[in-house]
């Protein structure tokens, strides 16, 4: 496996950094606290993922080298297998997963295994190698490499199968074996019959069927939706018809009220006039 280039666009004190790597022997140099250990970190991080946890430290991985820039906490690293396969990997920090391309630039993230605790585990499903072996064997800071017991074994064990057969993976492949044995004893498959794994799938064929005959009438609520809301619609237009309706009804008595008054004032003045004119006759008679 070998890294062709690395994008980062920021973490820890590295921003906006493109590097190149060419067959053979690359030398990256810089003075003390430029930024070696932290890129080193950055690969770690690419591949297995930057935990929260202190895990015994004053801070964690994760608050150190987070950038205090503001810039987005992230980066690219694009890398070819052994078996001339090319990926890509882009993580953002802030996020568990990272996203996985294939040589088309095609999402491949899903085609791997899930931690809930590290998260997607694509590197260790391409490599075979876990975080703690990768650090032991290909990463070494200040020209110490520590392996610890598990990692020891597991890279012992490769070393001797593939100086014994030239394959380090042909111990794994009788436990994968055993493991596909012991899966379809407990879990079945597509050949077997009354296992988990066979009742799933004849639950989720009657509840596709349930789906099917539930469409139709999610068709049929949906033009009933549509009806009452038009209904709606005009129910509010006569709401609004009739009140109006009422307004001008009160407007009328109101007029008729005036209307009445008016009538009973001009007849008392003209009684009052008829009154006065009388009294005005009757003092010139006086007279």
């Amino acid at each position: 496996m070998k890294i062709d280039d690395i994008n980062i666009n920021a973490y820890g004190k590295l921003e906006d950094k493109k590097i190149e790597l060419k067959d053979g022997i690359n030398l990256i140099r810089g003075e003390n606290e430029s930024g070696k250990s932290t890129l080193l970190n950055y690969i770690i991080s690419s591949f297995f993922g930057l935990s929260k946890l202190k895990e015994n430290k004053e801070i964690s991985d994760y608050e150190k080298y987070k950038p205090w820039s503001g810039k987005e906490f992230s980066g690219s690293i694009s890398y070819e297998l052994d078996n001339g396969e090319k990926y890509e990997v882009f993580r953002k920090f802030d996020n568990k997963n990272a996203i996985i391309y294939n040589s088309n630039k095609e999402d491949i993230s899903k085609n791997f295994e899930i931690s809930k605790k590290d998260g997607n585990r694509f590197f260790t499903d391409q490599t075979g190698l876990n975080k703690e072996m990768y650090i032991s064997s290909i990463i070494s800071t200040q020209g110490e490499v520590r392996l610890d017991q598990n990692s020891q074994n597991s890279i012992v064990q490769k070393i001797s199968n593939i100086a014994g057969t030239g394959d380090d993976s042909i111990s794994y492949e009788k436990v994968m074996k055993k493991l596909k044995e012991k899966l379809n004893e407990e879990v079945g498959s597509s050949r077997t019959k009354d296992k988990p794994i066979n009742r799933l799938t004849d639950e989720e064929y009657q509840l596709k069927d349930k789906l099917s005959e539930i469409r139709p009438y999610e068709d049929k609520k949906y033009t009933i939706d549509s009806y009452i809301e038009s209904a709606d619609e005009e129910i509010k237009e006569y709401e609004d018809k009739v009140q109006l309706l009422d307004e001008i009804d009160e407007v009328s008595k109101l007029d008729k009220t005036l209307l009445k008054e008016k009538e009973e004032n001009s007849n008392k003045i003209s009684e009052m006039t008829k009154s006065r004119d009388d009294l005005l006759n009757r003092t010139k008679a006086i007279e």
